[in-house]
């Protein structure tokens, strides 16, 4: 791989001004990966609040080989058209940022897509105008069998940029055959995300708690089956007489609120806003165990965060943990959709000898920045050799 070689990312999702979580772990991988070369990012993306359009470009002091260029542009709900004017305003902003950026950078050696959606037809704009070659990695959860399906039109535009792609790598297998299934789709890599381990890691000096503190990181979203959660924590409290506090990190929900004021166990819970990466692992650190008892998932990167931190997960059996996760080392795993197993589980794991934190911090070791970053540099060299050799 050319040493001086130009490597532009698009996202569909990244963070901004607006929304500094959406997709942040894309960011990471980002992060990740300049710490071997270069990365320019180009994310675009709508807003509904005029507040949070943002244009601009940013270099990270952490991260000085990252640059990131930002373009959230206002457009109001248009009487149910504003979907198909966005897309294509969004392709024309994508066109005119790209060629600002050849003008002034010169053309780079392949573009990086993450999350298809919304920048696949940008990459096959420019494998056709500029013939640069483009990978694809998916992190999206539109492709599996839970969740709906695109319309035509889309599925047809995202087959042809699968099949026109270089490389395709995904975050996990369950994710990848999902994938592979929809399109009929060509082999696949995965590299899964990244957990920043100098952020994420074991402390020793836990607090010993006076009861024991489960935590919850999520957009408590359908997906993350916040209710059943709920359920399961209201069969622990009444069923099992157990005390506990459940400290639920997310954006808001009134209605989830009403739920646990329902199962009375409103009392039990300490509702938190979002935070920081930073706040997020004093909170891993001082938790007995994290929850997620996910419907599906594509990935799961709390999982990892809380694994740096030598904190025991309790999940889903769900296809997707099982790639990375180990029972009765790292994690435990409770039927999926049955809330009286988990609460089981949970009141199994009152009594239980702790599993050793330190043990499981070891296992986050596969996710740090630079084993995550190396992954993709080794797919760069393999799509640029493949590209350079003869034929």
């Amino acid at each position: 791989m050319p040493a001086d070689m130009k490597l532009l990312w698009l996202t569909s999702w990244y963070p901004s001004k607006g929304n500094a979580l959406n997709g942040d772990f894309i960011q990471r991988h980002a992060e990740a990966v300049s710490l071997f070369m270069p990365v320019d990012v180009i994310h675009v993306s709508r807003t509904e609040k005029k507040a949070n359009a943002e244009s601009g470009e940013t270099i990270n002091n952490n991260y000085p080989n990252l640059k990131s260029i930002i373009r959230c542009y206002y457009l109001p709900s248009l009487f149910g058209i504003d979907k198909a004017c966005s897309f294509f305003f969004l392709f024309f902003l994508y066109k005119k940022l790209i060629k600002k950026y050849i003008k002034e950078n010169g053309k780079p050696g392949l573009i990086h897509v993450h999350v298809s959606l919304h920048c696949a037809a940008v990459a096959l704009y420019c494998k056709l105008r500029y013939k640069i070659p483009f990978i694809i990695t998916e992190h999206a959860s539109f492709f599996l069998k839970q969740s709906p399906r695109q319309n035509v039109l889309s599925k047809l535009m995202l087959q042809k940029a699968f099949k026109n792609a270089s490389a395709i790598t995904v975050v996990s297998k369950y994710l990848g055959n999902a994938i592979a299934e929809y399109f009929n789709m060509k082999s696949f890599t995965v590299i899964p995300n990244v957990v920043d381990t100098s952020v994420f890691f074991y402390k020793d000096d836990k607090p010993k708690n006076d009861v024991p503190v489960f935590l919850h990181i999520s957009t408590v979203r359908p997906e993350k089956n916040p209710g059943q959660m709920l359920e399961a924590f209201s069969i622990l409290k009444h069923q099992f007489n157990k005390k506990f506090v459940l400290q639920i990190v997310s954006p808001q929900h009134d209605d989830l609120k009403q739920l646990a004021k329902d199962l009375k166990i409103d009392d039990s819970i300490s509702w938190m806003k979002e935070t920081t990466q930073p706040g997020l692992a004093k909170l891993m650190q001082a938790a007995n165990a994290h929850v997620l008892y996910s419907k599906a998932e594509t990935f799961g990167c709390v999982n990892i965060e809380a694994m740096a931190c030598g904190l025991p997960t309790i999940v889903s059996d769900i296809p997707t943990f099982r790639e990375y996760l180990i029972e009765n080392i790292t994690s435990y795993f409770a039927p999926a959709n049955n809330p009286g197993e988990l609460a089981m589980l949970l009141n199994d794991f009152i009594y239980k000898q702790p599993l050793p934190g330190k043990n499981i911090a070891e296992h986050a070791a596969q996710f740090n920045y630079k084993n995550i970053g190396q992954q993709f540099v080794n797919i760069y060299k393999e799509v640029v050799n493949l590209k350079s050799s003869p034929k």
